[in-house]
């Protein structure tokens, strides 16, 4: 690896995951910052890759990131027990009851409930980069609140929250 590739290496996350950026603070030209994969391309850049994020970490990573959610807090107004508050959480299959407790431990108004939901979003990202890591996703993906609209291999996929099958 170049002196200037381990410059614009170290600069990468510097300048947002840029390249391009990080290689004109490396001292490249701008003509050769315009095309960054002359860098990435390198053997030099992706004997770097291999030792700082190898392909075990990565997949892992997009597993757990594929599977995210979130931990949320809902405050039920007078008593419920444990059972019941769970019951009631069942009938939503994608949300996890994790603790259902009241104030100082005391069972009195209001009810707790900790549960965890799907990170939506989180889940969106990384099925964007799987999809575009495989070649299969163009650039025009949206979303729009609930709606989801990507383009997978020119064909039009709709995920709509609203829309019944």
């Amino acid at each position: 690896m170049t002196y200037k590739q381990k410059i614009a290496a170290s600069k990468v996350v510097e300048n947002g995951g840029n390249i391009g950026k990080a290689m004109l603070a490396a001292g490249y030209s701008p003509a050769t910052a315009k095309t960054p994969q002359k860098l990435t391309r390198s053997k030099g850049w992706q004997k770097l890759l291999k030792q700082h994020l190898p392909e075990e970490k990565l997949l892992e990573k997009h597993k757990q990131l594929l599977d995210a959610s979130t931990l949320e807090t809902f405050e039920v107004q007078g008593t419920a027990d444990d059972e019941t508050m769970r019951e009631i959480f069942k009938e939503v299959p994608t949300l996890k009851v994790i603790k259902v407790g009241w104030p100082n431990g005391l069972y009195e108004s209001p009810t707790i409930v900790h549960f965890s939901s799907p990170d939506y979003r989180t889940q969106l990202e990384a099925l964007k980069l799987a999809y575009k890591l495989k070649g299969k996703l163009n650039s025009n993906v949206s979303v729009s609140g609930e709606k989801v609209i990507a383009i997978l291999n020119g064909a039009n996929t709709h995920d709509n929250a609203d829309s019944t099958p």
